[in-house]
């Protein structure tokens, strides 16, 4: 089974502002990774495209065009987005998983600021059968382990939530010092019943993440994004990567897109060629197996989400 651990979905509404925005953000990260040169109009195109689904029918097409059996399904509460509206999309998010049974695991998407998230994420759970919870603490910027943050924190610990929280330095406007890894130890330490994906892996942080992973059994990395340095500059990919099994073990790294960000650069099924790949394509003297492949592309996701 492959499962992306990493899905956008965005409501019609915010589409006509956000979609510049992110595309030029996007294309900002390409330059910085050096990746391969893509036009900031095949970038935009390609995320209209994959957007306009209010429904669920191109994510659905795209996740069986590529072989991936599930995805974990959220959007990104940011300022755009009113009580209402987040609510509204949070809502959306659940019904999309309902018209497609088995394919998508809804999650929420509260910021912690919100007066009103902790009602809010109970209705999300008890109305819109919505299962974890996904941050993005560098826009808008909030320390994940805030006092602030414990109410809403322990309604995810009471009901064993797993949550996604965004990790790495990006582009302006994103604060990078709330995104960085070794702000969710805290997290780990006072909720015993969250489970956490440290989205990225940390990115150039990932020995941090590491560094907690070695004491805290509670926290994943998944290699969205990463897909960007496998095509950048692949030899140092299968380095860096083997580094991070080496450091990290292997039963907590998963694979992801971050769909639909990066698809205008690498494909979802190249992605997963990628890493399919590994044991035979890796450079010479960096050795993959394929119970490596096969736990990263979803077997660590089935465990963490009880599906075997």
């Amino acid at each position: 089974m492959i499962i992306d651990v990493h899905h956008h979905w965005e409501p019609e509404f915010v589409l006509g502002d956000f979609i510049p925005f992110i595309s030029k953000f996007i294309q900002d990260m390409y330059v910085s990774m050096r990746c391969p040169e893509v036009s900031l109009e095949a970038i935009e195109k390609e995320y209209r495209y994959l957007t306009d689904d209010p429904y669920g029918e191109k994510m659905i097409e795209l996740m069986d065009k590529s072989g991936v059996d599930k995805s974990v399904l959220f959007v990104w509460d940011r300022p755009a987005f009113t009580d209402i509206t987040i609510m509204e999309t949070n809502k959306s998010i659940g019904e999309i998983a309902r018209r497609f049974p088995g394919r998508f695991i809804p999650f929420a998407s509260i910021n912690p600021s919100r007066e009103k998230c902790v009602d809010m994420l109970k209705q999300c759970i008890n109305e819109y059968g919505l299962v974890g919870m996904k941050w993005h603490p560098d826009v808008p910027p909030f320390y994940p382990a805030d006092p602030k943050n414990y109410p809403l924190l322990q309604v995810m610990d009471d009901h064993k939530m797993t949550l996604v929280v965004h990790t790495g330095a990006l582009p302006i406007p994103s604060k990078s010092l709330y995104s960085h890894p070794l702000l969710l130890d805290e997290l780990l330490v006072d909720f015993p019943n969250i489970n956490i994906i440290a989205a990225h892996c940390g990115w150039r942080w990932w020995p941090e993440l590491a560094g907690i992973m070695e004491w805290k059994p509670r926290i994943y990395g998944c290699l969205t994004e990463w897909q960007l340095m496998a095509v950048a500059d692949y030899p140092k990919f299968c380095r860096t990567l083997r580094q991070m099994i080496d450091s990290m073990g292997i039963d907590r790294l998963m694979w992801g897109t971050d769909n639909p960000s990066f698809t205008a650069l690498v494909s979802v099924k190249r992605w997963i060629e990628i890493i399919q790949g590994l044991p035979t394509e890796a450079p010479d003297g960096i050795v993959f197996t394929e119970t490596e492949v096969k736990a990263i592309l979803g077997g660590n996701a089935e465990r963490l989400f009880n599906l075997v």
